[in-house]
Formats: structure tokens, C-alpha cells, sequence
């Protein structure tokens, strides 16, 4: 096991050590953003002179103070058009917290713009109550969650997104991380032993296989690697990068979370089983990591069909009275959906038969004193 740890903690360095390599600093150097807030609305006036807006639109004219930064203190005057559109209008009121995107004019003036509503309070306050509860319900396990939590988006906004923006291979970087967060998330919460490197290889195992699924579909569906509108801007920017890859690796993280649920159960299992009868074959070990297998498989599974197909509501409720069936079940944005959701189910139910044989020839290995039950 100290070879295991070893491996860990290297692989931790090197991701760590890379992060200025791989990251990219992708805000343009002609402006800065800043917090800042509405202290007056000047005007708010209706304009239809402007077409390109939509008759009707409306300009607010109004006036900010920036709240952070170098220029905290400055005040601004800028307008705020309003379309009629909410995806894209920024409405404004006295008071309220704004996101200031701050440059220099032509003639070296700084202006201020409006980019959106300033909202991290709001995500502040629900992040804490998240995190409150676990550790009320979870305590020191509690808190180890939240530690693999934290490191585990860590690898993938420091290490997995710069690395696609950089090109480098979707699959190869999307392997890497799900190993180190399968490792690191285990083995901090159930501790470095044959139970959790069981659930580690299954975890793996089953995302492997819904990597493969993924592929498969891509390829032969001919998904173009592009379902959503964020994909189509972020095409518009880097067309270099490999979408269809991407795709991919987005359907093997979302399937990463529910494989390490099912594994480590599955092994908790086994293990529990092993402690109370010492002496049980492996047949017998495996058959009942397989019978709870099967417990969660279906809760599982719907849970992650269920995740997918809520996030793909506005689409379904866009598409269900102007599209036919058949039409609905080869759209590329519909036809992704459903992959990811059935890729991650089939990774899921293959997480439990792998976990089961492996967990159960490890753990039989062990030397377990018996406990009374």
C-alpha cells in the first residue's frame, strides 16, 4: 500500500508542478473586471431609434461605483441597454451588486460596461449551508469530503480545462483525472487498504468501459462533438480543438461520481461480509458484493438518467411540439444527451461486477479478525 501512496502523492506533484504550464491566461489585457455597485439610475428611458435592438428597447443610464481592484472608489457613468430579451438584458437597480468590465477608449479614457449581475454572494451562502450540514451530519468524515471535493474540482479547473484549451488529448488528460480523484477520494475517506483499492480498481474499471461506450456512439452516431450552444461559441474561438474528444471526456466525468459510489459499497460490503465470517469462500464473497451490487444498481441508474435528462430539460420542452419522434431521436444535441446517460449506466452497472470479483480476491487476502455481530 505505501507503493500506492507513493504513486498518489507523485502523481499530485506533477500535476501541481504543471499547473503554470498548462494554464493560459485567457482575459484580455485590454480591459479588467471589478466588483462594483449602482449608486443612481439616472434615466431609464424607452429609445426606438436603434433597430438592431428591437422597437421599443430601453437605456438605462446609470451610475456605478467600482468596489474592488486598484480603482475601488472611482465612479462611472455607462449605459445599460435593455432588448426586451431577458437571456441577454441586465437589468439593474439602485443598490445593486454588478460585474464592471473597466478599458480604455480610444483617447485613453476608462469606461465602464455592465457584463452581468454580481451573484457570488448568493452561491457563497449555498455553498456554505452545503458544507455546514455535511459536517454536522458527517463530521470528521464530513470534512475529508469536502477536502476531496475541493481537490478534486482543483484538478479539474487547474488541470483538465487548461489542458483542452491547450489541445492537449481529451481522453488522456480526462484519464488522469479521474484516477487521481478516484484515489484521492477514496483512499482520504476510507483510508489507504485493500477495501479502498478495490473500489479505486473498480471505479476505474467501470469508467473505462463507459469511456469505450462513448467512443463507440461518437463515432458511429457521427456526433459532431458540437450539441449545445456553448460548445458552438467555444468552436467559434479554438475550431483547432478535438469537440468530439471533449464530448467524450464530458460523458466519462459525469459518470465518475456515480462509479465511485457504487464501488466503494460494493467493497464496504465485501469487507463487512469478511469481518463477521472470516472463513467465507470467495464465491460466496463475491456473490455478496454482487446481491448489494444489484441493490443500487437501479437507484443508480435512475439517478443518473434522471441527472442528464434534467439538464437537458429546456431543450426537451423546446423541441417536444415542433419535432417529430423520430426527427427528436437523431438530433445531435438529444442524441449526446442520451449517450452520456446511458454510457455512464452501462460504466455504473459494469463498476459492480469488477468491484465484486477484485474487491473479493483482495479482501480475502487480508488477514481479518472476526467480529461479532
Amino acid at each position: 500500500m505505501r507503493f500506492v501512496f507513493s504513486l498518489i502523492f507523485t502523481l499530485l506533484i506533477l500535476l501541481f508542478s504543471n499547473l503554470n504550464l498548462l494554464a493560459e491566461d485567457n482575459i484580455s489585457d485590454n480591459y479588467i473586471e471589478e466588483v462594483g455597485q449602482v449608486i443612481n439610475i439616472i434615466n431609464d428611458n424607452q429609445d426606438k431609434s436603434l433597430d438592431v435592438f428591437g422597437e421599443g428597447h430601453t437605456i438605462q443610464t446609470v451610475k456605478v461605483k467600482v468596489l474592488s481592484g486598484e480603482l475601488e472608489g472611482k465612479e462611472f457613468t455607462t449605459e445599460n441597454i435593455l432588448s426586451g430579451n431577458p437571456a441577454y438584458d441586465i437589468p439593474v437597480k439602485k443598490g445593486d451588486k454588478v460585474v464592471l468590465d473597466i478599458e480604455e477608449d480610444t483617447n485613453g479614457v476608462l469606461i465602464a460596461n455592465i457584463s452581468n449581475l454580481y451573484r457570488t454572494h448568493a452561491l457563497t451562502i449555498l455553498v456554505c449551508v452545503f458544507a455546514l450540514l455535511i459536517l454536522i451530519f458527517g463530521g470528521l468524515k464530513g470534512l475529508k469530503a469536502i477536502i476531496c471535493l475541493v481537490l478534486t474540482y482543483l484538478m479539474i479547473f487547474y488541470f483538465l480545462i487548461p489542458g483542452l484549451l491547450k489541445g492537449y488529448n481529451p481522453l488522456f488528460l480526462t484519464v488522469i483525472i479521474c484516477f487521481l480523484a478516484t484515489c484521492v477520494t477514496i483512499f482520504i475517506i476510507s483510508g489507504i487498504n485493500m477495501k479502498s483499492l478495490s473500489a479505486v480498481i473498480g471505479t476505474i474499471g467501470g469508467v473505462v468501459a463507459a469511456a469505450i461506450v462513448s467512443l463507440f456512439t461518437i463515432k458511429v452516431a457521427t456526433l459532431s462533438g458540437i450539441p449545445n450552444h456553448e460548445a458552438v461559441g467555444l468552436w467559434t474561438e479554438f475550431p483547432d480543438l478535438d469537440f468530439k474528444g471533449i464530448l467524450a471526456s464530458a460523458m466519462i466525468i459525469g459518470a465518475l461520481g456515480a462509479a465511485m459510489d457504487v464501488a466503494i459499497s460494493v467493497a464496504s460490503c465485501i469487507m463487512e461480509v469478511k469481518q463477521v465470517s472470516p472463513e467465507i469462500s470467495i464465491k460466496d464473497l463475491i456473490k455478496s458484493g454482487m446481491n448489494v451490487g444489484k441493490d443500487i444498481m437501479g437507484t443508480m441508474t435512475n439517478t443518473l438518467l434522471l441527472a442528464y435528462t434534467g439538464s437537458a430539460m429546456f431543450l426537451l420542452l423546446l423541441v417536444n411540439n415542433n419535432v417529430s419522434l423520430i426527427k427528436l431521436l437523431n438530433l445531435d444535441s438529444i442524441v449526446s444527451e442520451i449517450t452520456a446517460a446511458l454510457a455512464g449506466s452501462i460504466g455504473l452497472v459494469l463498476c459492480i461486477p469488477i468491484t465484486a470479483v477484485i474487491g473479493s480476491y483482495l479482501i480475502n487476502k487480508t488477514k481479518i479478525t472476526k467480529v461479532e455481530s
